[in-house]
């Protein structure tokens, strides 16, 4: 969303049973999934999941933060502004500290998921 300063950005629906959490907290991290991650992906964009993530993929990590094993970076975050929009949430965060490594990314454009060009992995 801003380089100086570093915020970004998530979204998520009213609904979602983590949205109460992080405003209470007013924190957040930002997971940024590997291509070999993209069975992950469509588990955490699953509103109607039941059930937790496969294995141990969640640990306190960034902050003591929980962000997911596996990744190629993470974004700590605190909430910097929520806004309304329709049905959603749209949270801003500023960036408090940041690890990235190395490795193909997983991309998501148009609803469907990307890694290195746009040759979807679905």
């Amino acid at each position: 969303v801003s380089r100086n300063p570093p915020l970004v950005s998530i979204t998520l629906r009213r609904s979602s049973r983590c949205l109460a959490m992080l405003k209470r907290e007013g924190c957040f991290t930002v997971s940024v999934l590997s291509a070999e991650q993209a069975e992950l992906a469509r588990h955490f964009a699953d509103a109607h999941r039941h059930h937790e993530p496969p294995g141990e993929t969640i640990w306190a990590g960034l902050d003591r933060l929980p962000v997911l094993r596996g990744a190629l970076g993470w974004l700590s975050c605190e909430i910097y502004q929520v806004i309304g929009l329709g049905d959603h949430e749209l949270l801003l965060g500023s960036v408090r500290s940041a690890v990235s490594g190395t490795g193909r990314p997983l991309v998501r454009f148009a609803g469907k998921l990307y890694s290195d060009t746009l040759t979807n992995t679905a």
